[in-house]
This record gives structure tokens, C-alpha cells and sequence, in this order.
């Protein structure tokens, strides 16, 4: 593949998915990916982000779709999505995320990741979803001290919180995190099915 060196660094203030973050977007702002640089391994297609640094994953037939553009990368909630900058027809500079082209999803619908990976754009690992439900796929806080979603220590004991729209219910207490994890996996299927995000020991 093709590598350039790093010549300029450009950032831009965009929405994913509603959430504010800062696009980084670092080497040769013309730079371009060609289908020679799209690598085919074990029935999908890598494409290199960010002048190679990183590879998005895609389906061999989805390659037409994003070959030719310039792929850079940004972070939302410790996530990584591939994006790149596009003129509109009336001259406008608009940000086109790769989930987003690949899917087509409706204009105030999101994307949502099956597996939490923003760079795993298979058609299989794509959704289209509410904001509700983007959120309920989330990994546990790294500020989350039990190392479990939805797990919280209080005294002697340990409780499992859980959340759907405006209604809090919190389950416990429980003698060990690994129970109150447990609990909190059983209400997130009930409550979330297919969209449940939970950690069990």
C-alpha cells in the first residue's frame, strides 16, 4: 500500500450519531483510496485509513462505494469511526462516515455497531436504530471501579442499575459483582433484547 508523509494536520468540529467530537485529519489532504490499496483477506475487503495507520473492514462488494475518497479517522466515546470530506453540488465541505454510505440508513436514524467496533463495516455488523438503542450497545465506564456494565458497589453489598427510558430500577443488593452482573444481564435482555450490552464473569 501507499504511504505518505505526514504534512499537515487539519481538525473539524462534526456529529456522529449526535455526539460532538473532533475530527483529526493528518497527511496529504489529496490523497486518495485506489482499489490497489484495498487489500482482499478471508472474504472482506481492509481499507486503509488515516494513509494506512488503521484498516476499516467492509464487504468485497461495498469496495465501489468507498474506493476513490480519502478515509481519515475520529474518536466518539472511545470509539473509532473511519470519515471522510466531501463536496456537496451547490459547494459545500460535508463529512461522510463509512457506516453511514455503506448502510444508506434514513436521515434521523443511526448506525449502530453489533459488536461495538466502529471500523467493522460489514453490511452483517451494521443496524439501523433509534439513539436509545445505539446507546444500550455501549461498553462498561472506565470509570466503572466492579469492571462490570451496569454494576455498582454501595456499602457491603453490590447492586445492579438499569435503565429504560425514564425508568431507573436498581436490583440487590448482591454478596459479589459477579451476581449483581448476572442480574443486570438477565434485565438487559428482557428489557433490550437484541441491543443488550452486558458483561458476565
Amino acid at each position: 500500500m501507499s504511504r505518505h508523509k505526514t504534512r499537515t494536520l487539519r481538525h473539524n468540529i462534526v456529529t456522529v450519531d449526535r455526539v460532538v467530537v473532533l475530527v483529526v485529519f493528518c497527511g496529504r489532504l489529496k490523497h486518495t483510496v485506489p482499489m490497489s490499496d484495498i487489500l482482499i483477506q478471508d472474504g472482506v475487503a481492509l481499507v486503509p485509513i488515516s494513509n494506512g495507520a488503521l484498516h476499516a473492514v467492509i464487504d468485497v462488494a461495498d469496495i465501489p462505494l468507498v474506493e476513490g475518497r480519502r478515509w481519515g479517522r475520529t474518536r466518539a466515546k472511545g470509539k473509532c469511526y473511519a470519515i471522510c470530506r466531501e463536496n456537496t453540488p451547490d459547494g459545500r465541505r460535508v463529512n461522510v462516515f463509512m457506516h453511514r454510505l455503506i448502510l444508506q440508513p434514513q436521515r434521523y436514524s443511526m448506525v449502530d455497531h453489533r459488536d461495538g467496533d466502529g471500523l467493522n463495516n460489514r453490511r452483517s455488523n451494521l443496524r439501523q436504530c433509534s439513539h436509545a438503542e445505539n446507546m444500550r450497545n455501549t461498553f462498561v465506564r472506565t470509570s466503572n471501579k466492579t469492571g462490570y456494565k451496569g454494576v455498582w458497589e454501595h456499602g457491603a453489598g453490590f447492586y445492579a442499575s438499569i435503565q429504560k427510558g425514564k425508568h431507573k430500577k436498581r436490583i440487590g443488593p448482591f454478596s459479589t459483582p459477579e451476581l449483581a452482573a448476572a442480574a443486570y444481564a438477565g434485565a438487559a435482555t428482557i428489557l433490550f433484547g437484541e441491543f443488550a450490552r452486558f458483561d458476565l464473569p
